[in-house]
């Protein structure tokens, strides 16, 4: 998905048994920015029901009942002093990023 200057990466594992979503975001000659992976050991989601919810946001599904929301940012940010969601991680631990992960649950 091409935004402002920004490419953000969907790629997915394709594992019945282990399938995590890694989301990436590049710069405009291709620079990585910010990673983080969805998903974890012995877990197993289906990416489906994408859609760009805002100028900056974009949502899907990926387990069950659950909807995921990025948010990208026009510049870096610190990042949240509590941990991202639930089933969310990043590669490294840093102290700013380009988007942030939110989940939350579509069951009542």
């Amino acid at each position: 998905m091409a935004w402002r200057n920004f490419f953000a990466v969907l790629l997915s594992d394709d594992d019945d048994y282990e399938n995590m979503l890694h989301i990436h975001l590049l710069d405009a000659p291709g620079r990585l920015l910010d990673s983080a992976s969805i998903g974890g050991p012995y877990t197993s989601g289906t990416f489906r029901a994408f859609e760009i919810t805002a100028s900056d946001a974009f949502s899907f599904e990926f387990f069950v009942d659950d909807l995921w929301t990025v948010t990208l940012f026009d510049a870096q940010r610190l990042r949240r002093p509590w941990p991202e969601a639930l089933g969310v991680s990043r590669p490294e631990i840093g102290l700013y990023r380009h988007f942030s992960v939110d989940r939350s649950s579509r069951s009542p």
